[in-house]
């Protein structure tokens, strides 16, 4: 669980340190991002919501993406058909008979 974040800057470099601690409960996911239905009781839901409002009232200017969301945004390269912004096509989308 997050406790607390520091941020400091020192000339053109900016460093940002988290102080956190184990939780003892299980995880109830391995991933950041859900891959199956928890089945979790009502009350569950309750508290996750509970939470979330009060999380939601601290402001910050920090933006985070995680990597799973990344992935299934941006399609891997050569897979969609379309071509780089410059035109030039990169070695994978080129046939290997023209390589």
């Amino acid at each position: 669980m997050l406790l607390s974040v520091h941020d400091t800057v020192e000339v053109a470099t900016a460093y940002q340190a988290e102080l956190s601690e184990r939780m003892d409960q299980p995880v109830l996911s391995d991933a950041p991002v859900l891959q199956r239905d928890l089945q979790l009781p009502d009350a569950s839901w309750e508290d996750l919501a509970d939470t979330m409002e009060k999380v939601s009232a601290a402001g910050t200017d920090r933006i985070a993406v995680r990597q799973q969301y990344i992935d299934r945004a941006i399609p891997e390269p050569g897979s969609t058909g379309l071509m780089p912004v410059d035109g030039s096509p990169r070695n994978e989308e080129v046939p290997c008979d023209l390589r």
